[in-house]
């Protein structure tokens, strides 16, 4: 329910439209200063993140339990709208916890663009690029001719691109696959484009999103492009070729 108080002001924090009191609004805001510190940190892991990350979990959460049932009356953004408040934290709490750097990546288990079962999981022992795209973004797509280099350069290698496609049809998918020679396999995101459901649970805000997974299935870096994309990529390969030639 709503909760209005003699001190209420318009706050605006996660795309939320709301009257609440200024105490909450003052909190609510604070939480936001500490989500985007984290954001900030977050590709470089280490204790700051960790420390950074914590705050803002304790934060989100305190949203959730406190608030969670308030009406939520964003009506934009990258991902459908949640009927209440704690539906468009928890997202976020989860990412927080779960899809940070140094977490287990959660597994994803879908069809392919051609409806075949898979799931990420199936790719442990190899280092994994994730990348979430779609034909009608334009950095994905003009991202694909890397992440093309990058296949070829590791083949018989340990390492595998995995997309996660967020058209909402098949068809368009399909017809970039065959336009731009997309060699690997991506899951489908669902006839909701970007806020089907596996995007959603990995509350993708910004397409491309790409995730670097070793070969744990531990995320080990997030969005990070071009030379400093290769570089990473190489260190782990080549950690991993070196574990095997010492068995």
């Amino acid at each position: 329910m709503l909760r209005p108080a003699p001190n209420s002001r318009l706050c605006h924090n996660l795309g939320v439209c709301c009257v609440f009191p200024c105490k909450w609004a003052v909190s609510h805001f604070s939480h936001s200063e500490q989500k985007r510190a984290f954001d900030y940190v977050a590709h470089e892991g280490g204790e700051q993140a960790d420390r950074l990350a914590q705050q803002a979990i304790a934060a989100l959460a305190a949203v959730v339990h406190d608030y969670g049932d308030c009406p939520n009356l964003r009506t934009m953004g990258a991902n459908p709208p949640a009927p209440t408040i704690g539906g468009e934290a928890e997202p976020e709490l989860y990412e927080l916890q779960h899809l940070r750097v140094g977490s287990v990546a959660p597994d994803i288990a879908g069809e392919d663009l051609d409806g075949v079962p898979f799931k990420l999981r199936d790719y442990r022992g190899k280092v994994v690029l994730l990348v979430f795209w779609a034909s009608w973004c334009g950095p994905c797509m003009a991202a694909v001719p890397h992440e093309r280099e990058l296949a070829i350069h590791f083949k018989d290698r340990p390492f595998a691109v995995i997309g996660v496609n967020g058209d909402e049809d098949r068809q368009s998918a399909l017809k970039a696959v065959a336009k731009e020679q997309i060699p690997w396999r991506s899951f489908w995101n669902g006839d909701k484009g970007s806020g089907g459901p596996i995007a959603t649970a990995w509350n993708v805000r910004g397409w491309p999103t790409t995730y670097v997974i070793d070969a744990e299935g531990v995320i080990r870096h997030k969005d990070l492009y071009d030379k400093t994309l290769d570089e990473a990529l190489e260190k782990l390969v080549r950690q991993l070729e070196v574990i095997g030639e010492a068995k």
